[in-house]
């Protein structure tokens, strides 16, 4: 039998619509899948026996979205659209493999937004340990965030209108005008950091039944890689501005001549650190700018249009961000012995030489440098125009 060109044609045509027909052979409802978001380690409950040994038991409670709650919520029915599983296990690895029995399927963990750690937990053991198995997974994507819990690590996925991990990652951005909350760090920063073994910050979160919220952060060892201390909010606020981190903040200062409260609303900040070496003895003069505007004061009876107003403000202002400054450079150079700021990597730059031969004992170097801090802001306007009450 003679095959014409188009019978063949036809054949070529029917054999490339069976493939293409068979693309979903393996298909799954999205319903049975689970898409794991979040991650909580926490120091788990032991017993006098396990208290004895070198390695504690570790709680691990894994986040999974529910796609058909989230389905249902819009069409007005109240279910949570996630679940939380959790088993405890010396190893996180072998933790991990428990969670997998309770699962009808393997969970997509490249879906993996946060992982929370206890602070309890960041104290006893060595992150980069702790953290080993996220860092080699070639499936947890290197864009995970990495957050420090007060308290308990597991209570951060439990609190939250939505799915609690998607809302940590939010708050994390959440840096426009609030100069109080760090960068977001990722597991490739944190990865960097501890490579290079220099200390850092962390975005710390604490729940409560009205919510969760940055709290502060937390200040970790380069050389141990364990956390030895928290920053509240305004020293976070102090090392933002030292960095150059902070787009816009506002900022209070009480007026010299009156006493009264004064906030300035910031923008423009700028931050330039240069390192000096003399005699053996170094020396980090810091310059901070930004221009600003008075947003409130309380000075009332008066012209808000007349006299030195705006450059009293400025003055208020500016004497508060040093005091909260240079009450940070204390707390992280003589309580903490840690340079979380970076002055390491600027004295690298400006003179190599003597960065060989500081680097090992650097936190211990830094302890004793002198940090001299010039704070200049220049308040030029009104938020609100208009003649005060007399």
């Amino acid at each position: 039998m003679r095959i014409t060109p188009r019978t063949l044609l036809m054949l070529v045509c029917m054999v490339l619509l069976c493939v293409c027909l068979g693309g979903c052979w393996d298909y799954t409802d999205l319903e049975e899948r689970h898409l794991q978001v979040g991650e909580a380690l926490d120091l788990a409950e032991q017993s006098e026996e396990e208290e004895t040994k070198s390695h504690p038991m570790i709680m691990v409670t894994a986040q999974h979205i529910v796609p058909e709650a989230i389905a249902s919520q819009k069409g007005g029915q109240q279910q949570k659209p996630y679940t939380n599983f959790s088993t405890t296990d010396i190893s996180v690895l072998k933790a991990w493999h428990k969670l997998f029995e309770r699962y009808t399927q393997v969970p997509i963990v490249s879906h993996v937004k946060v992982v929370v750690v206890s602070e309890d937990l960041a104290r006893k053991l060595n992150l980069n340990q702790l953290l080993m198995d996220y860092l080699r997974d070639t499936q947890i994507r290197y864009s995970c965030l990495l957050f420090i819990a007060e308290g308990r690590a597991k209570h951060i996925l439990e609190v939250g209108e939505d799915v609690p991990a998607f809302e940590l990652v939010d708050m994390a951005k959440n840096r426009e005008r609030i100069g109080s909350i760090l960068p977001e760090m990722s597991l490739q920063k944190v990865s960097a950091k501890m490579a290079a073994k220099s200390s850092f910050l962390l975005q710390m979160i604490g729940a409560s039944e009205g919510g969760k919220k940055v709290v502060g952060a937390a200040v970790i060892k380069g050389k141990s890689n364990k956390m030895i201390g928290t920053l509240n909010p305004g020293e976070v606020t102090a090392v933002n501005w030292l960095t150059g981190e902070t787009r816009s903040d506002m900022i209070k200062g009480f007026d010299d001549k009156t006493g009264q409260l004064v906030t300035v609303e910031t923008s423009e900040i700028k931050s330039r650190v240069r390192a000096q070496v003399q005699d053996g003895r170094i020396t980090f003069l810091v310059k901070v700018e930004a221009d600003g505007e008075l947003e409130e004061d309380w000075l009332l009876p008066g012209d808000a249009f007349e006299g030195d107003l705006l450059q009293r403000a400025g003055t208020a202002v500016e004497k508060s961000l040093t005091q909260m400054i240079r009450h940070t450079l204390d707390k992280l150079q003589h309580q903490y012995h840690a340079d979380v700021i970076g002055f390491g990597k600027k004295l690298q730059l400006d003179h190599p030489q003597v960065w060989e031969k500081m680097k090992d004992k650097w936190d211990e170097v830094f302890s004793e440098a002198e940090v001299k801090v010039d704070v200049h802001i220049q308040v030029r306007d009104y938020r609100t125009k208009g003649r005060k009450t007399k």
